[in-house]
């Protein structure tokens, strides 16, 4: 694989980790303090040809491969040595989704500016099929088996669903509001949308392909399910920055965090333990508390998104910059001692 330039910070440098509030519904909670072992755990800022946004993790953890800035080109980097590959061209129109088939070989990018979903076989490096969808695709999900393809459908307020057998579209579902990020159960029996519009998420049952039920949630930006599906993470922008669970069989709030930042991307580590989310830097939550355990700063640059590591020893993410970070997790520990979230002047906690 070719190599391209990795910018590596000082050792020297730093790690400034704030903490903030955490906050059960209905109770106040303490906040952990997640600090480094040593100053410096951030192992590579890489430059990605094209700049990188979007993430996907292939299966294993063997490459995480990246969409560029402007969406005309996926480019893998080799999560053992951080080696950029030789990206694969897409051609023209304004991208907006990723997704990768569970076995890792094939692709799937939306193209809002063509209503289309591109087929990219990874192995040959080349897109093999066009898929006509509705206006403004965005979110895109695969079920774990792998069968099909979900879209969010901005312009038409619907969910398309793609046979991954023919590369056909399968179903039109009707959504609430206009969906966006979506995020599909362990089992492949749900898919959660979430309407930014509306203050929703949505819920579809992927077998009699239809909207179920939902739940609100004030400016839902995006979604992760826990590894045992039972809870679903929403990440929102209003009224106010905040991290909610939400329990998936009766869809009641379970537990809210308030945020410090405007969370952009969530994501579940692979051992169910913690929560990343893409905001000023990367924050850290703990999963089953929902405490806020702080900050990873990356240069001061706001992140877009997120994708961990299968063992979940590292985290990269993207920001406006176009860089693409590796950050070593592995690294951090909780402190024993606690920090009491702080009162305003009349008392109340933020």
């Amino acid at each position: 694989m070719s190599r391209h330039v990795i910018r590596r910070l000082p050792l020297g440098a730093a790690l400034a980790l704030a903490a903030t509030c955490a906050l059960l519904i209905g109770a106040a909670m303490p906040v952990a303090a997640f600090v480094p072992r040593d100053d410096s755990r951030i192992i590579a800022r890489i430059q990605v040809p094209g700049g990188a946004t979007n993430l996907a993790m292939g299966p294993k953890g063997r490459y995480l491969w990246t969409l560029s800035n402007k969406g005309n080109r996926l480019t893998p980097l080799q999560v053992s040595d951080n080696d950029v590959g030789t990206g694969i061209p897409l051609g023209g129109g304004l991208r907006g989704g990723m997704a990768l088939a569970p076995d890792g070989r094939t692709a799937y990018v939306s193209s809002y500016s063509t209503r289309t979903v591109l087929v990219v076989d990874l192995g040959r490096g080349r897109v093999i099929d066009r898929i006509r969808v509705g206006r403004r695709p965005g979110g895109l999900a695969v079920s774990p088996d792998g069968t099909q393809v979900y879209v969010s459908c901005w312009g038409d307020q619907s969910v398309f669903v793609i046979s991954t057998a023919s590369n056909r579209v399968l179903d039109e579902i009707p959504v609430r509001g206009h969906p966006d990020a979506l995020a599909v159960a362990p089992d492949g029996l749900r898919v959660y949308v979430a309407a930014i519009s509306e203050d929703l998420v949505s819920v579809i049952n992927t077998r009699t392909r239809r909207e179920i039920g939902g739940f609100a949630s004030p400016g839902p930006t995006s979604l992760a399910v826990s590894e045992d599906g039972t809870r679903v993470y929403v990440a929102g922008v209003a009224p106010r920055n905040r991290l909610s669970a939400v329990e998936t069989v009766s869809l009641t709030g379970v537990g809210s965090l308030r945020l410090p930042e405007r969370p952009e991307d969530v994501v579940v580590s692979p051992d169910g333990q913690r929560l990343y989310l893409a905001m000023q830097g990367v924050g850290v939550v703990d999963e089953s508390t929902l405490a806020y355990l702080g900050t990873i700063p990356l240069d001061g640059n706001a992140m877009r998104h997120v994708a961990v590591r299968e063992d979940g020893a590292r985290v990269y993410a993207t920001g406006d910059d176009g860089d693409l970070y590796v950050v070593d997790v592995a690294g951090y520990a909780d402190e024993p001692y606690l920090i009491t979230p702080p009162r305003d002047e009349n008392g109340i906690r933020p």
